[in-house]
């Protein structure tokens, strides 16, 4: 049968939190979040290297509600708060030094 309401799955870090308000003002979203704490962009995309396993944990997210209207993920905030910050602030400032961590 067809769904009255849309499912959005919203997963990542805990920035996903931001979601919950949107449960109350938006009636016509099934929203389904799913924290995966410590979550980084660069996690996701080392599957074998990463320790949280970050990478799996969204693959089995998505295999789980592969049925749903709409898949947001939350992520890069860490990468951006430290990471950049501690590789920027160890490395001289120059547009080539900044992006070449990525």
């Amino acid at each position: 049968g067809k769904r009255e309401k849309m499912k959005v799955v919203v997963m990542g870090d805990s920035h996903t939190d931001i979601y919950k308000n949107l449960r109350h003002a938006c009636r016509g979203l099934d929203i389904i979040i799913i924290r995966i704490p410590g979550t980084t962009a660069q996690g996701l995309i080392k599957l074998k290297e990463s320790n949280l396993q970050s990478g799996w944990k969204f693959l089995k997210v998505i295999e789980i509600h592969h049925d749903a209207d709409m898949i947001i993920f939350m992520v890069g905030a860490i990468d951006l708060d430290f990471v950049y910050y501690a590789k920027s602030s160890s490395t001289p400032s120059s547009p080539s030094s900044s992006s070449s961590w990525c």
